[in-house]
């Protein structure tokens, strides 16, 4: 190595640490409590500002005032940038905004250098400037996305205006009515109050109106159509005072597409079909179609009730379910009595001509004189002629005794040889008689079931879609 490079070589080594320790040197000997704001080297939220951005007298605490008099106003609007998640089963909404709050602080004129205004990190000068204490009822958790700070905007304007802008997610609690289920629509309203000061001291007011309150125009949900309305102030009244408040109302206006094509058009079909087994041959599955259709609705409502809210009223797709179940389990009464009206037997009865017939059959048989031969027939005639066989007197006295007896031979003789009226042609028409009661029951029904079911599909949409909002 040449012997001249050497003092090269340790000057060079030697300058970046010599300039290294007279840095420290320097850094240690600053006093940061002169400093203004309290500068922290480590903070990486500073934002360099002129050191007289903020007075030396200006409080923190102290709530700014006007010359009139009059409470602070405090001024809002809302840009809704996404509707995150609607939780049906816990009526909680999660909603996306940009919320930029206004107010006037006199104390801070003048400070921005001539510049129209002059921005400032929040976070950096949160606890040297005062804020309004603003809450947002029936919140349950409010959180700001963050890729590396917190999305916030603090301006100062040359008159002491202030523009505070923020990306907040709110979960609120939002009162639900699922009465007119699915062609409902839910009102969930955001209030926002002050906590600590009364309406004396400040009022919240909407900056431009109605028009505070915007949807960004790239919103879309799948399920519903949004809207959203702001009202003017409100006073909340308590027993600590009275305290100023406002409000916007997120409407939702739910699309029924979805239960149209999924559960009213499957179970009208299914009824239809329970419908058309009126005119299939009675005997050709009309049991077993309707069965299977009502079997079917069922577990299609079972599905239909596990995604929607339970609640302690009826819903009106409960009462579509219903009423669906209903008709097709009356379609089953109707088919099952018909089929039986159908196949109907009758036991064969004894009647009473048969039971005397059986007597006279089993009983011996009184033979008459017309029963006996001819030559029986002429002794008895010239007894008879001669007088001698039969005496006046015992005829005379038997006289009563035969013609009793007469009678009775001749009515045994009577029901003996009358024909009985066969009993199978009497449970034949019988069993006739019932089929036609059971064709006539349902050739009613084929007709005034439709009609049933037209006149409660009126009577249902009309009321329905009557009750949704547009």
């Amino acid at each position: 190595m040449n012997p001249l490079y050497i003092p090269a070589w340790i000057l060079s080594f030697l300058s970046p640490l010599a300039v290294s320790l007279s840095t420290r040197s320097l850094i240690s000997n600053l006093d940061f409590n002169t400093q203004p704001y309290g500068y922290d080297p480590n903070d990486m939220n500073y934002f360099p500002l002129p050191e007289n951005i903020i007075p030396a007298n200006y409080n923190p605490l102290e709530t700014p005032s006007n010359a009139e008099g009059l409470p602070l106003k405090v001024d809002f609007s809302i840009v809704l940038i996404n509707v995150r998640d609607i939780e049906e089963m816990k009526q909680l909404v999660t909603l996306e905004m940009n919320l930029r709050v206004y107010w006037t602080d006199a104390r801070l004129k003048n400070l921005t250098g001539g510049q129209k205004y002059v921005v400032i990190h929040p976070e950096s000068f949160e606890k040297r400037l005062w804020q309004p204490d603003m809450f947002i009822d029936h919140a349950i958790d409010v959180k700001q996305p963050m890729l590396l700070t917190k999305p916030l905007s603090l301006r100062l304007f040359m008159d002491g205006a202030i523009r505070y802008s923020m990306r907040i997610s709110v979960t609120l609690a939002c009162q639900m009515n699922f009465k007119y289920y699915p062609g409902d629509t839910q009102h969930c309203n955001v209030d926002l109050k002050s906590y600590a000061y009364p309406n004396k001291i400040l009022t919240l007011n909407w900056r431009n109106g109605t028009s505070s309150v915007k949807l960004d125009p790239a919103l879309r949900l799948s399920n519903y159509e949004l809207q959203v309305n702001n009202s003017k102030d409100f006073l909340a009244k308590s027993s600590s005072g009275t305290y100023s408040g406002i409000r916007f109302t997120v409407k939702m206006r739910r699309d029924m597409s979805y239960h149209l094509l999924q559960t009213y058009l499957p179970s009208s079909m299914f009824i239809l079909v329970t419908f058309m087994s009126f005119i299939m041959p009675q005997d050709n599955g009309g049991v077993t179609i309707t069965m299977t259709a009502l079997l079917t609705m069922t577990a299609m409502f079972a599905a239909v009730r596990q995604n929607t809210p339970v609640v302690c009223y009826a819903k009106a797709i409960d009462i579509w379910m219903v009423v669906c179940m209903f008709f097709a389990f009356l379609v089953l009464v109707i088919q099952t009595t018909t089929m039986r009206l159908r196949h109907m037997k009758i036991e064969p009865e004894l009647d009473e001509t048969r039971e005397d017939a059986k007597l006279i059959k089993n009983k011996p048989t009184i033979k008459t004189i017309f029963d006996k031969d001819p030559h029986d027939l002429e002794t008895a005639n010239r007894g008879i002629s001669s007088q001698e066989s039969f005496p006046m007197i015992a005829i005379t006295n038997s006289s009563n005794e035969g013609d009793q007896r007469n009678d009775d031979i001749t009515r045994r003789y009577s029901k003996e040889t009358m024909p009985p009226v066969p009993t199978e042609d009497l449970n034949s028409a019988k069993i006739k008689e019932y089929k036609a009661l059971g064709n006539k029951i349902r050739r009613i029904s084929s007709i005034l079931a439709p009609i049933a079911f037209l006149i409660f599909n009126s009577i249902y949409w009309t009321w329905l879609l009557g009750s949704r909002e547009y």
